[in-house]
């Protein structure tokens, strides 16, 4: 059986939580219908610990932008200020990130941080 492909999304504080529904839920029901893990996620943020959405909710993340393990994909999750926003770190991760071949994406306004 081939190997899940393995997705990081990089929770972006402030970040859409409508969007990152949208980008994992379909991962999550491919599994299920299919009945085998096709796909896992994993998520990342600055701190490492956790990343709060544009409604106020808090999610629990697997990992620091700067330390994202080796994956297929990483999509950045943002949403609103995003020019308030301090973004070395990110940045820092998907370059290195890229650099091994990884393919990167963006969901809602994470498109402005890869351009």
């Amino acid at each position: 059986m081939p190997q899940p492909q393995h997705f990081i999304f990089a929770m972006v504080d402030e970040f859409t939580h409508l969007a990152f529904s949208c980008a994992v839920e379909p991962l999550r029901i491919a599994n299920m219908v299919s009945r085998q893990e096709l796909y896992r996620w994993s998520l990342a943020s600055e701190d490492g610990e956790t990343a709060t959405a544009s409604n106020g909710s808090t999610t629990k993340v697997q990992h620091r932008f700067t330390d994202m393990p080796a994956c297929d994909w990483i999509f950045v999750v943002s949403g609103i200020n995003l020019r308030a926003k301090r973004l070395q770190s990110l940045i820092a991760g998907l370059r290195k990130a890229r650099a091994s071949g990884t393919s990167i994406g963006a969901v809602c306004s994470g498109s402005y941080v890869l351009a």
